[in-house]
């Protein structure tokens, strides 16, 4: 398994490689420009894709995350698409031509692209030189997560592991990644390169067990740098596998671990948008498709909640202010901050409303909720919040929150 510790690393640039000493210069980062959100269209077909980044540019993601494009097993379930048996761009996602056209209709529009990218095992029907014999547990899988040796050197889930010390392995994934870049892709997410998101998991001990009010010190976890992290609420395996929230969480929770995902100033967002399941193992309906500002068919289309789409714009417009303004109470269950002077969230993850004064550096005037609705012209689709002298007065519902900024006053 690859030695590497994020689980986004976006490719800036690859050499060409004639050189017999080439190796895969990959650089760690987050998403760049004043767009810095995700959206995570997860096994959606390339055409749908490619419809939706007209809504993405215009809910202020930007970037566009998708599904891996190399051929891969067949089936019906989700994760044939991470079983890759050749490096052509041709998968149940679509053609090469169509995951072209994607790309660039997407760029056209402002939303940039990054790929989940297989480059850690493929499904065994080359060379065995090509692959890891790990020899430390039964039949070379991983079987101890928290082991260091078995997770870089072993199989995870009996995968063939690519040999990446081999010079052609190398060669060969290099051009891979360099095919998928001349379609026009900006970066990728390296799948199988990191198995804990200590973030999700955060989140779901805060809202179901520990309190929210415990999330104040996520910058003093000792954690990864926020430049350097990429977070989440859920993705396709957490949410599989019962380890963060997830659409199916009860009293809301699962929309407000997205409304402080987007307020709070860790790391680089990704907002995950996949399908309703019962079976674990059921693959995506066909395409990929939404209706206004929710779910169409089993789609669950989150990317398109009002609250997130909400959020997005409030997290661009805050940008890098710093966290300030924190309020919590003695239950643990709510929580408000502020972010420099341009926005303020509460969120009340408790049974019962939440009515206090709220101190906050946002300049006076009356704002649009953008939880709860929008500001369209100069009126809001839903609440006002008015700040007059440094604070406000609200009642927040319960297992609900609120969220104002510069661009939504009015």
């Amino acid at each position: 398994m690859l030695s590497l510790t994020l689980l986004y690393l976006l490719l800036l640039s690859i050499p060409a490689f004639s050189a017999p000493s080439s190796n895969l210069y990959l650089t760690k980062c987050s998403t760049s420009g004043p767009k810095k959100a995700i959206a995570s269209l997860w096994a959606w077909s390339w055409t749908s894709v490619q419809a939706e980044c007209s809504f993405l540019a215009k809910a202020g993601y930007g970037y566009v995350q998708v599904s891996p494009p190399a051929e891969h097993i067949t089936g019906p379930q989700w994760w044939t698409d991470y079983q890759i048996v050749s490096y052509q761009i041709k998968s149940k996602r679509g053609s090469r031509a169509e995951f072209q056209a994607m790309a660039h209709a997407c760029r056209a529009v402002g939303v940039k692209v990054i790929v989940d990218i297989v480059i850690n095992h493929m499904s065994g029907i080359d060379s065995a030189l090509d692959f890891h014999h790990c020899g430390l547990t039964p039949n070379d899988a991983i079987v101890d997560f928290g082991n260091k040796a078995q997770v870089e050197l072993c199989q995870l889930v009996n995968l063939a592991d690519l040999n990446t010390e081999s010079e052609y392995v190398r060669q060969r994934l290099a051009k891979h990644l360099n095919d998928v870049l001349s379609l026009g892709v900006d970066g990728f997410r390296i799948d199988a390169a990191k198995r804990r998101f200590r973030f999700a998991y955060g989140l779901l001990d805060a809202f179901q067990h520990s309190g929210i009010s415990s999330l104040t010190n996520l910058n003093n976890r000792g954690w990864l740098a926020s430049g350097q992290a990429n977070v989440f609420v859920a993705n396709h395996d957490t949410e599989r596998g019962g380890s963060s929230l997830s659409y199916k969480s009860g009293n809301n929770m699962y929309t407000l671990g997205h409304v402080f995902l987007l307020a709070f100033p860790y790391g680089t967002p990704t907002v995950h948008s996949g399908f309703s399941f019962s079976d674990t193992n059921v693959g995506a309906p066909s395409g990929g498709a939404c209706s206004g500002n929710g779910p169409k068919g089993a789609w669950v289309c989150e990317h398109r909640l009002t609250p997130v789409v909400g959020m997005v714009g409030f997290f661009n417009a805050v940008g890098s202010a710093p966290l300030r303004d924190v309020f919590t109470t003695s239950n643990h269950q709510h929580l408000a901050f502020g972010r420099g002077s341009s926005g303020y969230v509460a969120i009340n993850n408790s049974g019962s409303v939440w009515k206090a004064t709220f101190k906050t550096s946002l300049p006076a005037g009356t704002y649009c909720d953008v939880v709860s609705g929008a500001k369209v012209s100069k009126h809001c689709t839903a609440s006002r919040i008015t700040v007059a002298h440094g604070s406000f007065t609200y009642t927040v519902p319960a297992h609900q929150a609120i969220a104002i900024h510069i661009g939504a006053k009015v």
